[in-house]
């Protein structure tokens, strides 16, 4: 059975600092003409950092979207040109004040298939050795350490709901064997 979409036009509706929003035009296998509103988004990654007792660093941040403070892992958008691991690198040591000795990729995620391509990189860092927190201008974070374990619970309780989040988390105890 064909399922695949021939897109057939695309148009840029808005272009913004951190995505761009697309109108396509596309035939479904019937001859069909459907439209979509795609986001374009250069990717980000997030940072699953352990420390040596296994305690995870986790952010609350609020979330204009949501109007909510949610849990969340160190993580940020990638700038052009910026390969994962280095997005990675940079962003744990900005929100944390954190380097890794190891970092590891995990996993990648489509964060919302449906209407963006953003794919985001979720590493695994260990060896952590505290530096300076450099923190954007416009971000406002509460960073804190939790048992890998209680972080794992939070996210079977519902209490860490950023996608992202739940994927890193869930990763890294099953390597981890927790």
């Amino acid at each position: 059975m064909d399922i695949k979409e021939k897109i057939t036009d695309r148009k840029v509706m808005y272009k913004g600092r951190i995505l761009e929003v697309e109108k396509v035009t596309a035939l479904l296998p019937d001859g069909k003409e459907v439209y979509r509103d795609v986001i374009r988004h250069s990717g980000a990654c997030a940072i699953v950092a352990l420390d040596e007792d296994m305690n995870i660093i986790l952010e609350k941040q609020y979330r204009i979207a949501f109007d909510d403070i949610l849990i969340e892992l160190p993580a940020g958008k990638k700038e052009e040109g910026e390969e994962p691991l280095q997005c990675a690198v940079r962003e744990l040591e900005e929100e944390t004040g954190y380097v890794a000795d190891k970092m590891t990729h995990m996993i990648t995620v489509a964060s919302s298939p449906g209407f963006s391509d953003e794919v985001v990189h979720i590493f695994l860092a260990e060896g952590l050795t505290r530096t300076q927190m450099k923190w954007d201008q416009e971000e406002r974070l509460i960073v804190w350490k939790e048992p890998l374990s209680d972080a794992k619970k939070m996210v079977m309780e519902g209490k860490i709901k950023n996608g992202l989040a739940v994927a890193g988390i869930l990763t890294a105890c099953q390597l981890k064997g927790i």
